[in-house]
């Protein structure tokens, strides 16, 4: 008999543990502002002074950006719509928020925006509750950038 129940009380805890369900990706992204931490580029672009003249090259991007595009968010909602906000306003004129609309493709590692008539294509790299990673590609001029951002949820 006590081994009956030993028997079943394991039994309970596998079946209890078996039928929890695995997070999904729109799980992990939806629900949260999502702010830059990282941008990287390949190939390199080029550093540039206020009159046009080149002072390097470099792949960190992120490093290169004012601080008030560096506090840029992003909300994904779980209904398709996304929000973006501003959070310190460059100029003036600048929009302080905007919406548009996502959606996943290919099993949930391709994400599409469409934003302001515009639409973007971003692979997923990493994804988890605290860590939003993907890959942009980008061609200007015939040269195909690769962007990869990198987000963290805002505190």
């Amino acid at each position: 008999m006590k081994n009956l129940l030993i028997f079943s009380g394991l039994m309970f805890i596998i079946l209890f543990n078996s039928c929890k369900k695995e997070e999904s990706n729109t799980d992990k992204l939806c629900g949260k502002y999502w702010v830059i931490t990282e941008a990287t580029v390949d190939p390199s672009v080029a550093i540039v002074d206020e009159n046009g003249n080149i002072m390097g090259y470099t792949n960190n991007i992120f490093a290169q950006l004012d601080p008030c595009d560096k506090d840029d968010v992003e909300k994904y909602k779980s209904d398709g719509t996304l929000i973006w906000e501003t959070r310190v306003m460059c100029n003036a004129n600048d929009a302080p928020s905007g919406n548009g609309t996502w959606e996943f493709h290919s099993d949930e590692t391709v994400i599409i925006e469409r934003v302001g008539g515009n639409s973007y294509t971003y692979t997923i790299l990493e994804l988890t509750n605290s860590k939003f990673q993907y890959n942009y590609e980008m061609n200007l001029s015939g040269i195909i950038y690769n962007l990869v951002i990198t987000c963290e949820p805002e505190d």
